[in-house]
């Protein structure tokens, strides 16, 4: 799957609304503002890294976890990778719930700027990764960002091979299209991510 859904601007607005954003003004405008620096959290390096993880690990005192499952739910539906770049970091710091396991896994078959980090998180919260992963990459409706992405997590940390058939052909198939290297980008990025949460 080439394209990325359209944007959806209501999914878009509700994700700037959830406590993952705060009010601040820009140019003498009011806007919502991140409270994390998703640039930062792209490439999960630097030294800033450190006071970015715990400004997202105080919300676990600050918010009820009603609004936080809620709230994650709304960050992964939006279409805008610095979205899902924070959802990937909360939820890796041990936030996690079957509706948000459903919804970070929609958002990888649906694709994302940040499938490869997508994909690591799911490598590293569900313990259903491996089951759940083979079924995307054998799916030919999945993001080809994302297929690329499981496919390397699953090769390098389950020894999965795929010598043959349609998973075999899925993945040639995404690798054509991937100019970002995905698989790569989502083992470096998981790397990064368990040493800044460790």
């Amino acid at each position: 799957m080439l394209e990325l859904p359209k944007i959806d601007h209501a999914l878009e607005e509700a994700a700037s609304k959830t406590c993952f954003f705060t009010e601040g003004e820009f140019e003498g405008r009011k806007v919502r503002v991140s409270r994390a620096n998703y640039l930062a959290l792209l490439s999960m390096r630097g030294a800033e890294i450190p006071a970015e993880v715990e400004r997202l690990r105080s919300l676990f005192k600050e918010v009820p976890e009603k609004t936080l499952e809620a709230d994650l739910i709304s960050l992964l539906a939006a279409l805008n990778w610095r979205y899902h770049n924070i959802a990937c970091v909360f939820i890796a710091l041990g936030f996690s719930s079957s509706h948000i396991l459903e919804a970070l896994w929609m958002r990888i078959k649906e694709g994302s700027w940040v499938s490869p980090q997508l994909a690591a998180t799911a490598a590293l919260v569900d313990p259903n990764f491996k089951v759940k992963a083979s079924e995307l990459v054998l799916s030919s409706s999945t993001h080809y960002k994302s297929t690329v992405s499981l496919a390397e997590l699953l090769r390098t940390q389950h020894k999965a091979r795929f010598l043959w058939g349609t998973a075999r052909s899925n993945i040639l198939a995404a690798k054509k299209q991937d100019r970002d290297n995905s698989g790569a980008i989502a083992l470096g990025w998981l790397e990064s991510l368990q040493n800044a949460i460790a």
